[in-house]
C-alpha cells in the first residue's frame, strides 16, 4: 500500500462563485495531484487538496507553485480563465530504511504434518515448522515448548508459544497426544 501525503489549502477570492469552473496550472513534471475538495466551492472560497505518494518523490523535499484559475460558468470565452491565487506547496518526507517484511506468522494458523507422542521434542516441532513458508529460519529460541504426557485414560498435548522476542512468530499452537489406552500399553 502506498502512503499518500496530502494537505488542504483554502483559497479565498471575491471572484469565486459556487458554480464557476476552478482549474489548476502546475509545473510540467509535477509529482503533485491537485483537486477540489468535494462540496467546498462556494461564493468567495474553495478548498483544494494537494496530494502525492511517497514513492513519487525522488527528493526529500519538493517545492512547487500551483496557480488556481477561475472561469465564470456562463463565460463563453476560452481565454477568460484568470488566475485568482497562487499556492506554494512544500512536501517533505523522511525516508527511512526499508526493513524486510516484519509481519509475523501466527502460529495458530500454521498447518504442519506433526503427530506428537510422549517422545516428541522441541527439535522435532521446529523441524516441522521450518517447512512452512516464512518460518525457514525459526529456532528453538523463538518459542517456549511445553508437553503434557498422555496416559492410558487421558490424552496429553504438545504446545508451542511464541516468545515476545521472536521476530518470526506470534501466538501459540497445540497438538493433542492421543491417550495411550490399555491396548497400547500391552505392546
Amino acid at each position: 500500500m502506498k502512503k499518500e501525503l496530502s494537505k488542504e489549502y483554502t483559497v479565498k477570492s471575491n471572484k469565486i462563485t459556487a458554480d464557476g469552473i476552478i482549474s489548476f496550472k502546475q509545473a510540467d513534471k509535477s509529482v503533485l495531484i491537485v483537486k477540489i475538495k468535494s462540496g467546498t466551492q462556494k461564493a468567495g472560497e474553495v478548498t483544494i487538496v494537494v496530494a502525492t505518494t511517497a514513492d513519487k518523490l525522488t527528493d526529500k523535499e519538493v517545492k512547487e507553485k500551483i496557480d488556481v484559475m477561475f472561469k465564470a460558468k456562463d463565460d463563453k470565452k476560452i481565454a477568460s480563465t484568470e488566475k485568482i491565487a497562487s499556492v506554494s506547496v512544500s512536501v517533505s518526507v523522511t525516508i527511512a530504511k526499508k526493513i524486510a517484511s516484519t509481519e509475523k506468522v501466527i502460529l495458530s494458523t500454521v498447518k504442519i504434518n506433526l503427530t506428537p507422542t510422549n517422545d516428541t521434542t522441541v527439535d522435532e516441532v521446529i523441524r516441522a515448522l521450518k517447512t512452512v513458508k516464512g518460518l525457514e529460519k525459526i529456532e528453538t529460541s523463538d518459542v517456549d515448548f511445553s508437553k503434557i504426557e498422555a496416559i492410558d485414560i487421558k490424552e496429553g498435548s504438545v504446545t508451542i508459544t511464541a516468545k515476545s522476542t521472536s521476530k518470526l512468530v506470534t501466538g501459540s499452537k497445540s497438538w493433542k497426544i492421543d491417550e495411550l489406552g490399555i491396548d497400547k500399553l500391552s505392546n
